[in-house]
């Protein structure tokens, strides 16, 4: 009867070694590989949803975009070709003839402002305070962007040397010195 008891414990005994060295072996690393490929699974989903969110943020912007396209049309619109600033030398050219005005437009310079690139202008307009002052109106009015660094207006009396470098104007009207600098869009157009 002994034989046999110790028969049985001895096989429970190496039943219980066989399965705790199959545990350690085998099932520990099926284990910790279970907890790596759920942290990785737990991750992925996070990425996709950021992927989605993001998806989501494109397609509203592209939405926003195709409503909001005029008005930025109308923004791009208000800076000047850098290359070729034709259009705001006319703009002021039609002005001033509009105002009756003897005008000079010199650019006198170019830059870098990071994100544009601007070009300074000194225009000088010669003729009646009234009509210097609605071409001033006029040019604030306008589509282009600008910022006014200097303003001089100086009445024209008989000495003065504006006389000879305006035909048409007589003494008591006055000339307008305007400093501009003027934003560009480096040339490009935006499509």
């Amino acid at each position: 009867m002994i034989k046999v008891k110790t028969k049985i414990i001895a096989v429970i005994l190496l039943t219980v070694v066989v399965i705790a060295l199959w545990g350690v072996f085998a099932a520990r690393p099926l284990l910790e590989r279970m907890v790596e490929d759920s942290k990785k699974l737990t991750w992925q989903r996070s990425i996709l949803a950021l992927t989605e969110r993001q998806l989501m943020d494109v397609y509203l912007f592209q939405k926003k975009y195709v409503q909001l396209k005029g008005t930025l049309d109308k923004v791009d619109s208000s800076f000047i070709n850098f290359k070729a600033p034709i259009d705001f030398i006319e703009f002021l050219e039609r002005e001033a003839k509009k105002s009756n005005l003897e005008i000079i437009i010199m650019p006198s310079g170019t830059g870098e402002q990071d994100p544009f690139r601007i070009i300074d202008f000194e225009i000088v307009l010669a003729g009646s305070f009234p009509q210097c002052l609605r071409f001033t109106e006029s040019l604030e009015m306008s589509p282009f962007l600008f910022e006014l660094s200097d303003l001089r207006i100086e009445k024209i009396s008989q000495r003065s040397n504006w006389l000879r470098r305006f035909e048409k104007l007589s003494i008591g009207e006055v000339v307008f010195n305007i400093k501009l600098t003027v934003f560009s869009n480096h040339g490009e157009k935006r499509d």
